[in-house]
């Protein structure tokens, strides 16, 4: 199984800044949502349960599934794909199943996960990544060889406090 890395999580971690750490004006204090506009490349090589880490977000930020989608475009829809979105903890916290094999939008909140209207769920960076939760992830929950490589767009909406 391997990882990938979104466009925005490698330029952070060329960077070797950390981003989470600077968001603190006011638009963050009032609790406006904010979104993070994440390429994600697909390769013909990617397969079924890869890792990508898409972005770290600041310790405290809450995801907000409801305004979250999945932009797909005709580049990686030639066979099934299907999306979970979550981080190390739980892969699929934020979207479960997000069925991408067609082009267009796809939302993360579906029947799947209906609690996520409810439940929230704040970031924490424990120090450790098996149980830091500030860093999101998508996991191609299913793959078939026949995808072209592409990309798709996640847009992530979420609050800092």
């Amino acid at each position: 199984m391997a990882t990938t890395q979104s466009t925005q999580y490698a330029a952070q971690v060329a960077a070797a800044v950390s981003f989470a750490s600077r968001i603190d004006d006011k638009r963050s204090i009032e609790g406006c949502l904010q979104y993070a506009y994440i390429d994600v490349p697909i390769a013909a090589d990617n397969a079924a349960l890869d890792v990508i880490d898409l972005i770290e977000l600041p310790a405290g930020a809450i995801v907000i599934p409801e305004q979250s989608f999945i932009q797909v475009t005709d580049d990686c829809t030639s066979g099934a794909l299907t999306i979970d979105i979550g981080d190390a903890v739980n892969a699929d916290r934020y979207c479960d199943g997000a069925v991408c094999s067609a082009t267009g939008t796809v939302q993360f909140i579906s029947a799947a996960i209906p609690e996520a209207y409810t439940t929230r769920h704040e970031c924490v960076n424990t120090g450790t990544a098996s149980t830091t939760t500030t860093l999101v992830q998508a996991t191609l929950a299913t793959f078939t060889a026949t995808i072209e490589a592409g990309a798709f767009r996640v847009v992530l909406a979420y609050k800092c406090l």
